[in-house]
């Protein structure tokens, strides 16, 4: 038997086994395996003897195939740089006399929209989700962080206006920990010291710099604040809603990764697993967000709303079409993300969005970076990095050692 565990001939060693049965478009869990019919699968390969990288219960996908946590970290990726161009579309139509709370109006009817047709053209079986009540509370949550998000964007630079939401990844991993009881591997909490530190160097607030703090609006300060919290526990609910709680208030993943599929399918008993699609949780986050922004619109007259803004139309189309796509985008990569594997484990990727932030803000606002900030991107840069990266290792490991115990099964 060679080093991978594979036979003589190079062929790696199976186990066969029932599983719920689940078709390619069940990815994102959409569909309850209370009602997947139990079939033979085939075990081994990259994906374990339990034939899943992440101890979700989902099979793999082909031998070979990036795991579900390297998918899910990838995906976060993606949704964090959507998110800082939508930061940047919102800073330039407040900039040209577009109000928040308009500007998230607008963007929650053609996401509501889109959300529907989505949900059509997929044929989800409950598209109105099971678990409405929890759908609800993550759309209200939702809703404060978005907004929260949007001013932080439009008073603070760029820039700056990502740093105060490194907080939420704390909130979400102390809440995944918590809750969902996710293992935290030791590596991330280290990170986040080293985060912190980058962040303090990036805002130079005046308790530390004295004479030479920057001088940032309040009000910003404070919607950073929010946005912390309010992002955080928005993630932690996408989370529970994307199956990492049952019914029972359990986590649904092992807290050992080495046990084999049954024993993870039988603690998940049928029946308490309710995982919504990623598209329902959207289609509840903007459908809040259209009430409560409409209220928000109809109480405050003296707002300078949109006709009164001086930009041309087409100007604040395309930056209404980008807020909207982008917005969307980011919504739907970090509810799928948080979908395939552990909030731990994409949090750290969140930091990223300091870099695009501070580029666009530089580059097309004309936002300068001392080196003083400049040194704490890059400290957050390595955290976020080195984190990721152990994490990720940490679960190829854990495949393996499932593999090796499944093998001499």
């Amino acid at each position: 038997m060679g080093a991978d565990g594979d036979d003589g001939d190079g062929r790696r060693p199976s186990s066969v086994e029932l599983v719920p049965a689940r078709d390619a478009e069940d990815a994102s869990g959409d569909e309850d395996e209370e009602s997947a019919p139990l079939v033979p699968t085939r075990g081994g390969g990259g994906g374990g003897g339990d034939g899943d990288g992440d101890g979700d219960g989902v099979p793999e996908e082909a031998r070979g195939s990036l795991s579900p946590r390297a998918r899910g970290m990838a995906i976060y990726l993606l949704g964090v740089f959507f998110a800082s161009l939508t930061a940047l579309s919102v800073r330039l139509m407040h900039d040209a006399g577009v109000p928040v709370d308009v500007v998230l109006l607008l963007r929650a009817i053609a996401g509501l929209a889109l959300c529907a047709l989505g949900l059509r053209a997929r044929a989800v079986e409950h598209p109105l989700g099971r678990r409405r009540g929890v759908l609800v509370a993550r759309g209200v949550v939702g809703m404060a962080a978005i907004y929260c998000f949007f001013a932080t964007a439009a008073y603070l630079p760029l820039a700056d206006a990502s740093v105060p939401s490194f907080v939420s990844p704390l909130v979400t991993t102390i809440g995944a920990a918590a809750v969902l009881r996710e293992r935290v591997p030791a590596i991330v909490w280290a990170a986040f010291p080293v985060c912190g530190v980058g962040a303090l160097l990036v805002i130079q607030p005046s308790f530390l710099f004295g004479s030479d703090a920057r001088s940032l609006r309040a009000v910003g300060v404070g919607f950073g604040a929010a946005q912390a919290l309010f992002g955080g526990a928005s993630k932690l609910f996408i989370r529970v809603l994307s199956g990492g709680l049952n019914a029972r208030g359990g986590g649904t993943h092992s807290h050992s990764q080495s046990r084999s599929r049954s024993e993870a399918f039988a603690a998940a008993a049928p029946g308490n697993i309710q995982k919504e699609h990623p598209l329902t949780i959207m289609l509840y986050t903007n459908a809040v967000c259209l009430v409560g922004m409409s209220l928000l619109v109809m109480t405050t007259p003296s707002a300078p709303h949109i006709h009164k803004s001086t930009a041309t139309g087409a100007y604040l189309m395309f930056l209404w079409i980008s807020c909207t796509l982008t917005g969307f985008g980011g919504q739907l990569c970090v509810t799928a993300a948080l979908g395939l594997t552990s909030a731990s484990s994409v949090m750290p990727m969140h930091y990223t969005s300091a870099v695009y932030a501070a580029g666009a803000g530089y580059f097309i606002l004309g936002e300068t970076i001392g080196w003083t900030e400049g040194f704490g991107i890059a400290l957050v840069m390595a955290g976020s990095f080195a984190a990721s990266a152990a994490a990720y290792r940490e679960g190829e490991e854990e495949k393996k050692k499932t593999a090796a115990a499944a093998a001499v099964k």
